[in-house]
């Protein structure tokens, strides 16, 4: 188990670990009339999700304001979506709404990771959610210790960068 230690970014200490989580577009929000726009137009296609709108995805770490995942789609910020994490024996831990605040590309193959923070939770609790994943060993190669996010190369037109 690895701990972050709060920094200017972050206000709270982020936990690593390695959670089966599912994801669908929250089209219930405050403003449920509208809530396409309020979710940026995303709208989940059949091939995008498991068939029913569900996307799967990992939970790599967490803290009491918000969740680290990588997933095989991109997802843009302020998107809210309803989160479902599981334990190893498939118990729920959490379920909640969460909001996207950001995401970006990680390594060579479709992978983001999205950094969300917690809006709502239905079920579960955060600090249950802390505690599972303090007694969590992440398992070997899915949750990096700093996610290497991939930017586009920018060269003044001075040489490479």
């Amino acid at each position: 188990m690895t701990t972050h230690p709060a920094d200017s970014v972050r206000q709270h200490e982020r936990i690593e670990c390695s959670f089966r989580t599912e994801l669908t577009v929250d089209n219930t929000g405050p403003s449920a009339g509208t809530s396409t726009q309020q979710n940026g137009g995303v709208r989940l296609s059949r091939a995008a999700s498991a068939g029913n709108g569900t996307v799967h995805a990992t939970l790599i770490d967490c803290s009491a304001a918000g969740l680290g995942m990588t997933l095989p789609l991109y997802l843009p910020a302020k998107c809210r979506l309803k989160v479902t994490v599981f334990d190893d024996r498939g118990t729920v831990l959490i379920e909640g709404v969460i909001r996207v605040m950001r995401a970006a590309m990680v390594g060579n193959q479709p992978s983001y990771y999205c950094g969300a923070s917690v809006l709502s939770v239905s079920s579960g609790s955060i600090e249950a959610l802390l505690a599972a994943a303090r007694l969590h060993e992440p398992t070997t190669g899915t949750a990096p210790t700093s996610p290497q996010i991939m930017r586009p190369a920018m060269s003044g037109g001075k040489g490479r960068d």
